[in-house]
């Protein structure tokens, strides 16, 4: 049997908004890849177009193997007036188990509001309430966003950091209700 090989970064973020704009499709939606005209566009993924409505959003993607997906900016630049520029539309979150043929998808999909809210008040946390003995955070490091803060969770106060209450009300996990948030921005 053939060995498969790891996808790269670049094969990795294809997969996974391929995989979203498949998604789109199923929920009667056009899908757009951006990437295609622009090379690398900064603030969106996927041109989403709502054909009963005429209805478009701007889709972010980001897709991980790991269980904290960068967001594509450093924790310096996570305050409400850089997040409310830099975020122009809904975020899906594809988190990928597995390899080659055999990957598995598991999407999170968050309001623009409501990835707004999770990375600055995380980012918060993380820069503000943890207890480092004296050492300061790099605000230089990359910004990211933790598996188990999709699904709603947050984190247990211990004695490295405060608790992290999660900003958002429940999981944001692959349903019909989570994706119709695509539009409703």
């Amino acid at each position: 049997m053939e060995d498969i090989k790891k996808q790269t970064k670049a094969q990795l973020g294809a997969i996974g908004e391929n995989m979203v704009a498949v998604r789109m499709l199923q929920n009667g939606w056009d899908a757009i890849a951006a990437n295609q005209s622009i090379n690398n566009c900064q603030s969106y993924d996927i041109i989403c177009v709502d054909p009963s409505t005429g209805k478009t959003a701007l889709v972010q993607v980001k897709t991980s193997v790991g269980d904290n997906i960068p967001v594509g900016m450093k924790l310096k630049d996570c305050t409400i007036e850089k997040l409310e520029k830099k975020i122009v539309g809904p975020w899906v979150f594809v988190h990928v188990s597995g390899e080659g043929e055999k990957m598995e998808f598991k999407f999170y999909i968050l309001s623009r509001q409501e990835i707004i809210k999770l990375i600055y008040e995380s980012n918060d946390w993380y820069v503000n309430k943890w207890h480092r003995n004296g050492r300061t955070t790099n605000l230089e490091s990359a910004c990211g966003v933790k598996v188990s803060w999709l699904e709603g969770k947050g984190e247990e106060e211990n004695e490295k950091h405060e608790a992290f209450v999660n900003p958002l009300p429940n999981s944001s996990i692959d349903s019909i209700v989570t994706w119709r948030k695509i539009m409703k921005d």
